[in-house]
């Protein structure tokens, strides 16, 4: 479990602080991710349950999305964010089952409609907001780990540091032109 916290914190932290300058690669990777679920979503409504065919039409839907995310710019801002508004929604939302799921969405078109527009700050809001609440939920389990008081005391307090700690590095190192 160690491990695997180490690994998440890294994955977090460089979302965290170079959210911006990675978002291409956070692109196909979301991409990815949607596209797997929306074939694998196709391939069972279509396919009767057949295991391997839905899991080709998964592998097909994730590569399709993952390489469309990466070559068109535009599309790739709107699922990025769209999938890190949808996750930090779904995270936060009291809400459970279909209407958890479709106010998820609704956030997620919000944002992501809203980073076409702004391009620049909303990838870096976005990114510092939701990478950088992983970071500090990584750090409180480190923390409990090693009974590191520190770290585990104040968790809203670590996330709220690390998450503005993340946008201003991204703010600082980032220019506003063309990405």
């Amino acid at each position: 479990k160690i491990i695997a916290t180490v690994v998440s914190l890294i994955i977090a932290l460089l979302g965290c602080f170079f959210g911006y300058k990675l978002s291409k690669l956070f692109m196909s990777l979301t991409g990815l991710l949607i596209g797997g679920i929306i074939g694998g979503m196709i391939g069972s409504q279509f396919f009767d349950g057949s295991s391997g065919i839905i899991a080709v039409c998964a592998l097909v839907g994730a590569a399709i999305l993952s390489i469309l995310a990466y070559r068109i710019y535009q599309a790739g801002i709107f699922l990025l964010c769209f999938g890190l508004s949808f996750m930090a929604a779904a995270s936060i939302l009291p809400f459970t089952g279909d209407i958890q799921f479709f106010l998820s969405v609704v956030a997620g078109f919000i944002v992501g409609s809203l980073a076409l527009k702004f391009i620049r700050p909303v990838i870096i809001i976005t990114s510092a907001i939701v990478c950088g609440s992983s970071a500090a939920g990584c750090l409180t389990v480190l923390g409990q780990y090693m009974d590191m008081e520190l770290l585990t005391a104040y968790p809203l307090l670590l996330t709220v540091i690390v998450i503005a700690l993340g946008a201003l590095v991204q703010f600082l190192t980032t220019s506003g032109g063309k990405h």
